[in-house]
Formats: structure tokens, C-alpha cells, sequence
């Protein structure tokens, strides 16, 4: 039977210079190179390649067109095979790595593969570097450092190799009996990677600003009254989310647009609030719905909420157990978040976004957790019994059951290249 192949277009020669080729490829571009050779009349050579005399004495002749197809043939597949294996080779230059973990310990920020293997680490111990995340393309990454002697707090930006390190910001830290301390509120991209929004101290309140990732235009946003923090960007980087209100009455999830104009609370605060205890909103990567966890009578829930309904869904529907720090999945299809006290170990539930086929995993874990870029990980965190604090780094697979565990002495939450 013979395999008849489809002709040797553009396309397919553009995947084979930028991905391994299709089964069969060489031998299109063979074939296709040799009827053309056999169709195309040959011009007689006054001197022939490959040649060879028939005797000694007599010198070179040329040879017989059959013989210069052959010898061209023979070149051509030896040409076509150094190109497969280039095409292998700059397919494995091209071909993404896979994604590594960013996380802080021992007041500096390292990264490392997924396996727990290659860690780097990027800062020079010289500062208190806490909580690294990645900007939506995966070269960089910004963190929040503590300069105790001079009481400041300044926002990092800096490669995925520890080079080109900018402060783009600073600000005063919040003064504490014990000294000059910070509560490390969230520092996000947004979407197109040109600003961070984060929470600083102004007039004696935290407020929510905005700058420019090269160092550019720092800013308050929003309603000062409110005193806002951890804010974070919708996909399309036209919102900012957050909490907000300065006493429980008030306190709720504020929405405004991303230049701080039209500020409004998914559901109005006043006496008949429905919830106290607000912690940081996170962004649904599809449709308009934030996840948020709070604490409606005895225990924190884990609430979904259509910012344009504004009606809250509880996925938890329990006051017996503590729900909080939820993290949507990169489909948008699935919520995972912590139960248990916010400061002792519990489990991760990953349940549906409307909270059906919620499933507890292994191991215990204390933090939020953090999704892997392709859905089938969480991060999460282990606790020192003697300590009470973060000692090791968990990657946990969902399908398989398999834990890679990473020494961290962490104080913030891990962040996974590429994620969203």
C-alpha cells in the first residue's frame, strides 16, 4: 500500500523550524525534492560531482544523469537529516521550561523547579525579602523589603535571575511597640505587567497605591475613607478589588475602576452587613465573579459573588468549620482553599466554583494555597511543631497523590510562574 503524503507547504516547513516534526515530515521533503530533481532537464557539466575515473590514465569523465540524480539524492537526505536534528535541537531551545516556584525564606527570595531540584537564590541576604510574585509574562518578579534601621519598606522589581533589580517605590513602615514591623499586605501585577498596586501607610491609615513597574508614577487610588488594602486586578485590568472599610460595620468588598474613580461595595455595608472578617479578594480568570472568605456568625466561609448580581454564594455552608484563602483554578472551573485556623494546619478542599464535589487532601497544611500554572498542583505550607512556623514548602499533585517537599522558612505565600 502506498502512503501518499499531503505537498510540502509554507506551513509546515514554518512548524519544522520551530517545533519537532510531524512523523513523516523528512520524508514528504524527500520525496517531493526528488520528482522535482528526476522532472527538471539536467544541464552536462564540464566537470561532474561525483566522479570517479575509470582508469587511472585517462583521467575524469563525466558521469550519466542517473548517476548525477543518484549523488544528488544522496546529498539532499543527508541534508534533510542534519535539518531534522536541528529542528530537534532549536525545538528544545524554543520549547517553554517548565515553570518554577518563587518563594521567600530565611528573608530572601529563591526559585526552583516544581520537583524541588535547581533552587537559586535571587537576593544577597542583605535584606528582609518577603513574599515574591511574578509578573504575567514570567521574567520578573517583585517583592516587599524591610529596611528595619531606616523603618522602610521598599517594593522590589527584578528578573527570574536575580538580575536588574530596582527599587521602584519605598514607604514607611507600620512603627510597632516592638519595633518597625510590616504586615505584608499583597503586591499584584497588572495584567499587561507595566504597574503593581499595593498597600502602604498614609495619615496614619493604609490605603491602596498604584506605580508604574519601572518606578513610575506612584499614586493613591480610591476612597481614602475607606482605608483599602490588597487589592488586585480583574483579567482585563479595568477593576481593582479589595478590602476595604475602617470599622467592622463597614468593612466589605469594595470594586472600583482601576484609576480609583467609582468605587462601590458589591453588597451595601451598614447595620444589616451580612459578614465581618473580610480577607483579600481574588479574581474569577473568567466572567466577573471574585472569591473571598469572611466570616458571617462563628466561622470564616469561603463566599463566590457576581460583582454585577452583588449575591453572594456560600461554599462552605457551615459555621462549625473555618474556610478561608480561596484560589480559583486557571480554567476558572475549580476553587481550592484552606480549612482549618488560620494559624494551625488543616486541609486544602478543591471543590466546583459553585462548591459541588468538594475533596479534602493530603498533607496537613497551614497558608493558602497557590495553584500550579496547569491546574494539576497546589502549594502549600508545612509547620514547624517546635516553632509554630513555616519550615517546608508542599507541591501537591491532585491526580496522583505525590508531595515534593522544599525547606522554606516562609514568611509570605509562594508564587508559580505563569500562573494567572
Amino acid at each position: 500500500m502506498t502512503t501518499r503524503w499531503p505537498s510540502l507547504t509554507d506551513d509546515l516547513l514554518r512548524e519544522a523550524l520551530t517545533e519537532e516534526p510531524d512523523a513523516g515530515l523528512v520524508e514528504l521533503a524527500f520525496e517531493e525534492l526528488s520528482a522535482a530533481i528526476l522532472q527538471t532537464p539536467q544541464r552536462r557539466p564540464s566537470i561532474a560531482w561525483p566522479w570517479s575515473p575509470t582508469m587511472p590514465a585517462l583521467g575524469w569523465r563525466p558521469q550519466t544523469r542517473r548517476a548525477n540524480v543518484l549523488a544528488t539524492l544522496v546529498l539532499v537526505s543527508l541534508l534533510l537529516a542534519l535539518t531534522a536534528a536541528l529542528v530537534l535541537f532549536v525545538g528544545s531551545i524554543l520549547r517553554p521550561a517548565s515553570p518554577v516556584i518563587a518563594f521567600d525564606s530565611g528573608s530572601d527570595v529563591f526559585v526552583v523547579d516544581r520537583d524541588g531540584t535547581n533552587r537559586r537564590q535571587l537576593t544577597n541576604g542583605h535584606e528582609s525579602a518577603v513574599q515574591p510574585t511574578f509578573s504575567p509574562d514570567g521574567k520578573r518578579l517583585a517583592y516587599e523589603s524591610l529596611d528595619a534601621a531606616n523603618g522602610t519598606v521598599g517594593l522590589i522589581v527584578v528578573g527570574i535571575d536575580g538580575a536588574n533589580r530596582r527599587v521602584v517605590t519605598s514607604f514607611p513602615a507600620v512603627a510597632r511597640a516592638s519595633g518597625a514591623i510590616i504586615g505584608w499586605f499583597r503586591v499584584a501585577w497588572s495584567p499587561d505587567g507595566r504597574e503593581l498596586a499595593y498597600t502602604a501607610p498614609e495619615s496614619g491609615a493604609q490605603q491602596i497605591f498604584v506605580v508604574g513597574a519601572d518606578g513610575s508614577n506612584p499614586h493613591r487610588v480610591g476612597d481614602p475613607s475607606l482605608e483599602g488594602h490588597d487589592a488586585t486586578w480583574s483579567p482585563d485590568g479595568t477593576l481593582l478589588a479589595f478590602v476595604g472599610g475602617h470599622f467592622d460595620n463597614d468593612r466589605g468588598i469594595f470594586v472600583m475602576d482601576a484609576d480609583g474613580t467609582n468605587v462601590r461595595p458589591i453588597r451595601p455595608p451598614g447595620p444589616d452587613q451580612w459578614a465581618l472578617g473580610f480577607q483579600p479578594p481574588v479574581w474569577s480568570p473568567v466572567g466577573r465573579r471574585l472569591s473571598f472568605s469572611a466570616r458571617p456568625l462563628n466561622a470564616s466561609q469561603v463566599f463566590v459573588v457576581d460583582i454585577d448580581s452583588g449575591q453572594p454564594l456560600n461554599l462552605s455552608n457551615s459555621e462549625a468549620i473555618e474556610d478561608w484563602g480561596p484560589a480559583w483554578s486557571p480554567d476558572g472551573s475549580r476553587l481550592a482553599w484552606h480549612r482549618g485556623p488560620a494559624s494551625d494546619e488543616g486541609r486544602f478542599i478543591v471543590a466546583a466554583s459553585d462548591g459541588s464535589g468538594a475533596t479534602a487532601l493530603l498533607p496537613a497544611v497551614v497558608g493558602p494555597p497557590t495553584w500550579a500554572p496547569d491546574g494539576k498542583s497546589l502549594i502549600g505550607y508545612g509547620l514547624d511543631a517546635d516553632t509554630g512556623g513555616r519550615n517546608r514548602l508542599f507541591v501537591i499533585d491532585l491526580a496522583g497523590d505525590r508531595v515534593v517537599e522544599i525547606p522554606a522558612d516562609s514568611s509570605g505565600d509562594a508564587s508559580w510562574q505563569g500562573a494567572r
